[in-house]
């Protein structure tokens, strides 16, 4: 606490030149993992202003105005396992805390005599796990209606490939092929933009008439090899 915080609290303790690299790591996601986590109230070591331990936000975004010391424990509103009510209502008249707040931290329960409980509030059981974190930082791509049934149609993989990729105008061919300005070897050169074209064929037509006569009714095999 002292060496990175400063005795304040290190949710909201700021990077400067003598943290280490994995303080400063452990700084950069804070920002991403502390709105997950919530606390269940025990011997109260949890900090009072800045752990989320009540509703679903920090007392200090409630709060006008965080008066007396600003790394606080949640213990220090206790007393002998109960609320210290007096306490908890001068909060309300010092730190303008909402009144509706300080009814709901004083109906509160406490875990009388153990230890404060984290529960990871993006999975299921309150254990955190690496799956449902990166379900809240990765980056998703609009859904495209009808791919996901390609998977379920008890297709083979290579089907299912094949129409994901002919869906998503994936296929490589021929015009395919030229839209990417790639130059395709096996096509004619008299005709690259029009595919469809008899101009290759006339020119191909014309070329083997020049060069091999028309085949007679009475030529043989032997008199053409000849030619």
């Amino acid at each position: 606490m002292s060496k990175y915080c400063n005795n304040a609290s290190p949710l909201t303790s700021r990077i400067s030149g003598k943290h280490n690299t994995t303080w400063k790591r452990l700084i950069r996601v804070r920002a991403q993992a502390q709105p997950h986590i919530r606390w269940v109230v025990g011997q109260g070591k949890i900090f009072f202003w800045d752990d989320i331990w009540l509703g679903k936000s920090a007392l200090r975004d409630l709060a006008l105005n965080d008066r007396g010391c600003p790394n606080a424990l949640v213990g220090d509103f206790i007393w002998e396992g109960t609320w210290d009510k007096p306490k908890i209502w001068l909060l309300h008249a010092r730190a303008g805390l909402p009144q509706r707040a300080t009814e709901q931290i004083l109906d509160t329960p406490i875990v009388d005599g153990g230890p404060d409980i984290p529960w990871w509030n993006l999975s299921r059981f309150g254990d955190f796990s690496l799956a449902t974190t990166w379900e809240t930082i990765r980056t998703q791509r609009p859904i495209i209606r009808g791919l996901d049934d390609i998977w379920k149609a008890c297709l083979t993989t290579s089907i299912s490939i094949f129409i994901w990729r002919l869906l998503s105008n994936r296929i490589p061919v021929d015009t395919k092929l030229q839209w990417r300005k790639m130059e395709l070897a096996s096509k004619c050169e008299y005709c690259p933009h029009r595919p469809g074209s008899n101009q290759c064929m006339e020119r191909i037509r014309s070329l083997v008439r020049r060069i091999f006569p028309p085949l007679q009714i009475n030529d043989t095999i032997p008199d053409r090899l000849g030619v």
